[in-house]
């Protein structure tokens, strides 16, 4: 696992995927599957570390800590349906959910309304999160924002931060942009997800 974790720190990441696995077949216990998340998140693979988060959950659906992390990574990986589902069920199991653990349910109650398909967020969440990978920046902050403009129309914002500057965020939103076009289904006017700089002591990781 400490392997994986410093190839992950160079964004090798073959590399660490191999040495988790090995870990992951060694142990399989939910200590070391949620380490081996918190490694992919540092890849940026935040669709691994739900993957992971999921797993436990099945393991443990009742650990608080389980439910607060599987929640967390299906938010920030845009795998809103699911996080949704498994918010409702720690609800009745009385699970008390983290201040700052993004919680799905009003942004399904908005997706639902403004009629965006549940995998056009999880696709443009990945995307986004791999065009910061190819440039080597992590996710620091994540958040979905429900927006209305001045003409009352309404639409959903979804901001990744990473350390870096205007230049950085010019840039990668350029490739974001490429893309996402490249996908039938783009619409920036109901669904906008975007890169955003942050100076370093501004950084908030999630």
């Amino acid at each position: 696992m400490v392997k994986a974790g410093i190839a992950a720190l160079g964004w090798k990441f073959e590399d660490a995927q191999r040495w988790l696995e090995n870990s992951l077949r060694l142990d399989g216990s939910i200590a070391n599957k949620l380490n081996a998340a918190l490694t992919y998140r540092q890849l940026n693979r935040l669709d691994l570390t739900a993957q992971l988060g999921v797993e436990c959950y099945q393991m443990a659906p009742k650990d608080p800590t389980v439910v607060n992390a599987v929640l967390e990574s299906l938010c920030t990986s845009g795998q809103l349906t699911r996080a949704l589902e498994i918010y409702r069920q720690a609800q009745r199991d009385g699970i008390k959910i983290e201040d700052g653990i993004l919680t799905p349910v009003h942004i399904v109650e908005h997706i639902a309304e403004l009629d965006i398909h549940p995998d056009r967020v999880e696709f443009e969440v990945r995307s986004a999160e791999q065009v910061l990978a190819q440039n080597r920046k992590r996710v620091l902050t994540f958040e979905y924002e429900k927006y209305e403009d001045h003409d009352e129309a309404s639409s959903l914002v979804i901001r990744i931060g990473f350390e870096g500057d205007i230049a950085d965020e010019l840039r990668m939103e350029s490739e974001l942009a490429q893309v996402l076009a490249q996908e039938p289904g783009w619409n920036p006017c109901l669904l906008s997800t975007e890169l955003q700089h942050l100076m370093h002591h501004a950084n908030k990781p999630i």
